[in-house]
């Protein structure tokens, strides 16, 4: 397996959305050494095409990756395995391609994307062991009310089971910072502070001029202010939504702290 690229290290902001990764991402990407995109998917093309890489010709598989249902193999075997080798070294320079076209004006030694797949961030490390990690995590009953405000096709179940199954993987990654959201709202600065630091980067002034001209919660969000979307759900939620919630997520709500 080629190298990888020690003198650049590759990042993700990983999680849901609706918790403020786009709050964030704004934040981050104004740093100049960072070269940072918003929900690109290039990393989940990565990891598809790896994925597809792995079945023979006829040979399907359920995607994990949000918006691809199946894979079905068009190469026969055992070419398929070779070229899946063969293609991991020219994947990661046209990764690194990409962002050196898309940031040609800064001297960025960081780059990542916002909210790829779980799956396809997790994948990367594989040929950047020095990928690092940025969680985001909120309470299911906000994202849910939400999610529900900007009408996305996803149903109850279906949001329950997308935060359970992305925070469920993401305790499997060692090296992570996790932010909540109810902190990103009330000390955006701070937690922006945090982000760098576990990017091994400091604080930038450009970084707190974003914050203070960010107008994400203005377009972006769905509560009057950033600090009333926080427990909106209690006013919110039926009982019979409630219930769904709680017996579905009830035990990683509980682990991070969001049910006693």
């Amino acid at each position: 397996m080629p190298s990888p690229n020690t003198d650049k290290t590759p990042f993700f902001i990983v999680g849901m959305g609706r918790t403020g990764s786009t709050f964030l991402y704004h934040m981050l990407e104004a740093h100049p050494r960072i070269a940072l995109t918003n929900e690109s998917r290039v990393f989940d093309f990565f990891y598809l095409s790896y994925q597809m890489a792995s079945l023979s010709e006829g040979e399907e598989a359920a995607s994990d990756v949000f918006g691809v249902d199946k894979l079905q193999g068009i190469m026969a075997s055992p070419h398929n395995l070779v070229f899946r080798g063969a293609l991991i070294g020219p994947m990661r320079e046209a990764i690194r391609g990409f962002y050196e076209q898309s940031f040609p004006d800064k001297q960025w030694t960081h780059y990542g994307d916002k909210l790829p797949s779980i799956h396809a961030a997790m994948e990367y490390r594989r040929l950047e062991p020095t990928t690092k990690y940025i969680e985001l995590l909120r309470d299911p009953r906000d994202i849910v009310v939400s999610v529900r405000k900007v009408e996305w096709s996803i149903d109850l179940a279906s949001t329950c089971e997308m935060w359970c199954r992305i925070h469920e993987h993401a305790k499997e990654i060692g090296d992570r910072l996790q932010i909540r959201y109810e902190d990103l709202v009330r000390q955006p600065l701070d937690c922006a502070a945090k982000a760098l630091g576990h990017l091994g980067l400091a604080m930038d002034e450009a970084c707190k001029v974003a914050l203070e001209t960010n107008s994400t919660f203005s377009w972006h969000g769905t509560s009057k202010t950033p600090e009333s979307s926080i427990g909106r759900w209690r006013g919110e939620l039926s009982e019979a939504d409630l219930d769904h919630i709680h017996q579905r997520c009830g035990d990683l709500m509980r682990e991070q702290g969001y049910l006693s």
